[in-house]
């Protein structure tokens, strides 16, 4: 986005690039594509450096070539790019934070369970209300000291769980759900853990095997009754060898 220099000066201005002062931060968006510039002047706090990211990426033609998009407030997913970078239709009904949610399910399931581990994934790093979101492999992911992980990911710990064969309670996400039902991998996942544990509730429609009945309970007899005597019958002795009949002088 440009901006002109004055009421008087309609010549455009380029915003300047985001600076840091932070060699690791400078390095870790080098790393990522992102156009950051090392000054000794710069800040070198991180959400200063994400906040001038998502301006200077507020531009669509500029995120569009970096494939990274820009959310400040409460403006809604863009959803034309979320659609192209997971290659298919999104629920029309998805919206907002359901929507990024479902897009970087639905990457993070390629990824995990589709042709190559090193499929792109929807990343993001955040700053206050506004936030910065990539399509970037798992592997770009750096570990920076003080602020943890980033960029941060943003796929659903329950779709990570039902993908390692852990199905926990009301953890059946929209893609999982989705993707397993056509997924003879997670279908044995969930056979053996129905087996083991029984499915939890939001998986009940993935079972293949009906429900084992319960085991019938064991019938009340009763107090023994005192004083009776319980006869347990000896085993048969063995006959006596007969005696010889005959004798020497």
């Amino acid at each position: 986005m440009d901006f002109p220099r004055s009421i008087r000066d309609k010549a455009p201005v380029t915003p300047t690039p985001p600076r840091t002062s932070s060699h690791e931060h400078h390095d870790l968006f080098k790393s990522l594509g992102l156009n950051v510039e090392l000054h000794p002047e710069a800040s070198a706090e991180l959400p200063a450096v994400v906040t001038q990211l998502i301006a200077w990426y507020s531009d669509e033609a500029r995120a569009a070539e970096a494939k990274v998009f820009s959310l400040t407030g409460h403006q809604k997913p863009p959803r034309e790019v979320l659609t192209k970078w997971v290659g298919r239709a999104l629920p029309p009904d998805a919206e907002g934070d359901a929507l990024i949610t479902y897009a970087a399910d639905a990457l993070y399931i390629a990824g995990d369970h589709g042709a190559s581990a090193s499929s792109p994934q929807l990343l993001g790093v955040e700053a206050g209300d506004a936030a910065l979101y990539l399509l970037r492999s798992h592997g770009q992911r750096k570990q920076v000291r003080g602020d943890g992980w980033l960029p941060a990911t943003l796929y659903s710990p329950d779709t990570e769980a039902a993908l390692g064969g852990i199905f926990r309670f009301e953890g059946c996400t929209r893609a999982f759900s989705e993707h397993a039902s056509g997924c003879e991998d997670c279908l044995s996942a969930l056979e053996a853990w129905d087996f083991e544990h029984g499915l939890p509730e939001g998986f009940e429609k993935f079972r293949r095997v009906p429900v084992r009945a319960a085991r019938r309970a064991p019938v009340d007899e009763g107090e023994p009754e005192e004083g009776v005597a319980i006869f347990i019958p000896r085993p048969p002795e063995q006959p006596d060898k007969p005696k010889a009949w005959w004798k020497f002088w």
